[in-house]
């Protein structure tokens, strides 16, 4: 299971928003990423079989001629080595007011082993298009 939350330091009074697994089976809870000193309000998550790669969504308030707006941006990130200057790769070209939603695609995991398949996810944005991404490591080199 994926969760989001904010933590605050009581003694400097700083939040920031973390994303974690909690493996049932294993009983344990790790932190995927963390956003340092910034709150931001995630409202999907999937990452792939391995671990090693989370695909969010944050949902943003955009104010435009007084009139507030929701806009959704997917991104990209390594989970291997948390809080090493490790930086999320938007998705889409700019933020979106359709709501967005990242889903890894697993595959049986002896397939996977036998063919050395490589890991894609499907990208969804309400009422308009799906992107299926294969070749992640080709198409966003700095996940490589």
């Amino acid at each position: 299971m994926l969760a989001s939350w904010t933590f605050e330091d009581l003694n400097t009074s700083v939040r920031e928003t973390c994303l974690g697994h909690f493996d049932a089976t294993a009983k344990t809870f790790h932190i995927l990423y963390r956003f340092v000193k910034e709150c931001r309000q995630i409202i999907q998550a999937t990452i792939n079989r391995s671990k090693t790669l989370l695909v969010y969504v944050e949902k943003m308030i955009f104010v435009e001629n007084k009139e507030t707006r929701l806009h959704y941006q997917a991104y990209i990130v390594l989970t291997r080595v948390p809080d090493e200057g490790t930086t999320a790769i938007p998705l889409l070209e700019s933020p979106t007011h359709r709501q967005v939603m990242g889903q890894f695609l697993w595959q049986n995991k002896k397939e996977c082993e036998i063919k050395n398949i490589q890991e894609k996810f499907i990208l969804l944005i309400h009422e308009t298009c799906k992107y299926t991404i294969d070749n992640i490591s080709e198409q966003y080199p700095k996940l490589a």
